[in-house]
């Protein structure tokens, strides 16, 4: 029974939770503009200037921490033309109307929306995210708990192999290389694959686990530079 129960139960779930793709966005350069000043606007606009976007704020009132980023502040109420050339829009102030009429320029603009106010509203959440070197971290509860994510986060950061960050961050550049850029031998796409996974395979981990990281240098430029004996 207790089978049937699961299985009847996990049916039920599935059809409930919507279904969303995680992405990464390019934001580097892109106007980003944050509607409100609160402390949801703090740090929406700081993961956004994280990402190299230009942040523009937009409300009659701005919290302090605002100050402190380099952001365009613009203090007055939200108008039209706001969202001129903006690739994408946060919507956070505590007026249901305004933020309405926000989401429905932006809809109107073709600009990307998140709603702070209402997860299930809009083209796209921020996820309970952290970063060490090259390596994101992202936990997505489904708009259940906000508070399980960022804990969920944490716990996974915290169990974590440090090494993987090191060796993420050795392998970066020779992925680079790899890809064509000047200086590299250039090969057949095949041959380009299996380099590139090579950079991060078992093989590569127990190297440096086993003989450090000057050891995983010698490696990778052995992968790239087709010097290895494999």
């Amino acid at each position: 029974m207790a089978v049937l129960y699961n299985h009847a139960m996990g049916d039920q779930s599935s059809t409930d939770i919507p279904m969303q793709l995680p992405v990464m966005l390019h934001l580097r350069g892109r106007r980003c503009v944050v509607v409100g000043g609160g402390a949801v606007a703090v740090r929406r606009a700081g993961s956004l200037l994280a990402c190299g976007a230009e942040v523009v704020v937009v409300a009659p009132q701005i919290d302090p921490r605002l100050n402190e980023l380099p952001i365009e502040r613009v203090e007055r109420g939200y108008a039209e033309g706001d969202l001129d050339e903006a690739f994408l829009v946060v919507v956070a102030t505590d007026q249901p109307d305004v933020n309405q009429c926000v989401a429905a320029d932006a809809a109107r603009l073709g600009v990307l929306v998140n709603r702070a106010d209402d997860a299930d509203e809009g083209d796209l959440t921020f996820m309970a995210h952290d970063r060490r070197g090259p390596l994101t971290l992202a936990v997505d509860t489904a708009h259940t708990s906000a508070a399980a994510a960022k804990s969920i986060r944490e716990e996974l950061f915290e169990a974590l192999d440090d090494d993987w960050v090191t060796l993420l961050s050795e392998a970066r550049p020779w992925r680079a290389r790899i890809r064509g850029n000047p200086g590299a031998k250039t090969a057949d796409a095949p041959s380009r694959s299996a380099k590139l996974r090579r950079l991060t395979d078992r093989e590569a981990m127990q190297v440096l686990k086993n003989q450090g990281v000057d050891a995983l240098r010698r490696h990778l430029q052995a992968v790239a530079e087709d010097l290895s004996d494999h």
